[in-house]
């Protein structure tokens, strides 16, 4: 089986490594404590490549949803080029 980082599997991951603002070590040593560079350089790099995502769409098709109105204020913001309100990226080593 081959994977397809381009496709469903490779976005949903793509995202989740954003959660985790690309540290994926055991020692929280993969961005040295900066993982905000690391989400701000993939994250505009995946928007260059993809800016048809259905993520971006994915606003739009549920209008009325708790998740939508909980987003749209960092969408907006987002969108409008500025950063989200907040933004918190931590790694836990024990």
């Amino acid at each position: 089986m081959k994977l397809d980082p381009e496709g469903r599997a490779g976005e949903l991951s793509f995202l989740t490594l954003m959660e985790l603002g690309f540290e994926t070590s055991g020692a929280c040593a993969d961005q040295g404590g900066t993982g905000f560079n690391a989400v701000i350089r993939e994250g505009e790099a995946y928007l260059q490549r993809k800016p048809a995502s259905g993520y971006w769409t994915a606003l739009q098709s549920a209008p009325g949803s708790p998740r939508v109105s909980e987003g749209w204020p960092d969408a907006w913001r987002l969108l409008d080029g500025m950063p989200p309100a907040r933004t918190y990226f931590y790694c836990v080593y024990d």
